[in-house]
């Protein structure tokens, strides 16, 4: 009875043929996997359409640039070389000189000894004359503080030329002038002051070079490792010298340094962006952080904003506006990794600048 009650009260075991019925889930798995598939395979593709359409609108302003000669600064990298040629020219030739004129001493010539000692006043006193002597009546000091628009001038009106100070002591000392290496930023006063020295040195050392090397072939004199040398500086020299004045090569030498700084104004405003993006997604961890993430996201923000405003005045600001909306509509979706190449091509603009055709 005990357990005739004990089975009334608990119900009938499952047969093991329900363990291989099928599991109803309402959809089946593979047309859901499907469904899955074909809205990723949907957004994958918008987001391609979306890189695409970017990279076009990039490329379309990148050709306008190319187009006008704006983007190719490889003369600027050519001239930051030359401009350690100049100074290894300068030393080379002073190094030649002293080298050789125990050499040309030798030849007990007078000729060459009276030259050697000209040659070397002929160097020095101009350079004393230009370092403690002011002879243009145009070395006034600039006016910066006029108030009618028109800095950098002197008194009687005329432009301020900063190109005529006095030599510095990195520019007329030997050795000396290796501290332009070091120097954080060179301009147009040092090369040009670079150049003239370097010139001063092959009409006054170089003549001199070049005479004892005459003297030794006309002569019959063995050539030594001295007279080698003051060939190979002499070629060096006179090439450069030629280059200042028949080429443009000094002017892109002083706005290479001017496109050097511009280079890292642009590059310091991109170093902040990834500072702030990097901390913007630091604060995504963080809890307490939502106010100082929302502020840099902002700040992120913000600067799409301002590159948007920049590219349309640069580019768009007189076209259809149908054109100006689509424009606008592109930039509107501005992505993180597009702000680096608006950012190029503005520092190519402002580049642009220094490439001033013709002139001396």
């Amino acid at each position: 009875m005990q357990g005739g009650a004990n089975a009334a009260h608990w119900p009938a075991a499952e047969h093991d043929d329900d363990e291989d019925a099928p599991i109803d889930m309402g959809v089946d798995v593979g047309v859901r996997a499907d469904a899955v598939g074909t809205k990723l395979d949907a957004l994958l593709e918008g987001m391609t359409l979306k890189d695409a359409n970017m990279k076009r609108f990039i490329g379309k302003i990148v050709k306008m640039q190319r187009s006008a000669g704006i983007g190719n600064y490889n003369k600027y990298l050519a001239a930051n070389f030359m401009f350690m040629i100049v100074l290894l020219g300068i030393e080379a030739d002073m190094a030649g000189l002293f080298l050789s004129a125990g050499t040309y001493w030798g030849y007990d010539n007078i000729i060459l000894r009276f030259f050697l000692f000209f040659f070397l006043g002929s160097f020095m006193f101009p350079l004393m004359i230009r370092t403690y002597v002011t002879w243009e009546p145009s070395e006034e000091k600039p006016q910066n503080e006029r108030n009618d628009g028109r800095p950098g001038q002197n008194k009687n009106g005329s432009a301020h030329d900063k190109f005529m100070n006095k030599l510095n002591t990195e520019v007329r000392m030997p050795g000396v002038r290796f501290y332009l290496i070091c120097k954080p930023s060179y301009d147009m006063t040092d090369v040009d002051a670079i150049f003239k020295v370097n010139s001063l040195s092959s009409f006054t050392l170089g003549i001199y070079q070049i005479m004892g090397i005459v003297f030794t072939y006309a002569s019959g004199m063995p050539f030594n490792i001295y007279v080698y040398f003051n060939i190979v500086t002499q070629v060096l020299n006179w090439s450069i010298t030629i280059l200042y004045y028949a080429t443009p090569i000094s002017k892109w030498m002083g706005a290479a340094a001017n496109a050097r700084t511009i280079c890292r104004h642009y590059q310091g405003i991109m170093n902040a962006y990834a500072v702030d993006l990097s901390r913007s997604t630091t604060t995504a961890f963080r809890t307490p952080g939502q106010e100082r993430q929302a502020s840099m996201d902002i700040r992120c923000a913000g600067i799409k904003v301002a590159i948007t405003q920049i590219i349309m005045d640069k580019f768009f600001a007189d076209c259809d506006p149908a054109l100006t909306d689509e424009a606008t509509s592109i930039l509107s979706k501005m992505r993180d990794q597009d702000v680096k190449e608006f950012v190029t091509i503005l520092r190519n603009e402002a580049m642009s600048s220094l490439d001033m055709k013709g002139g001396l």
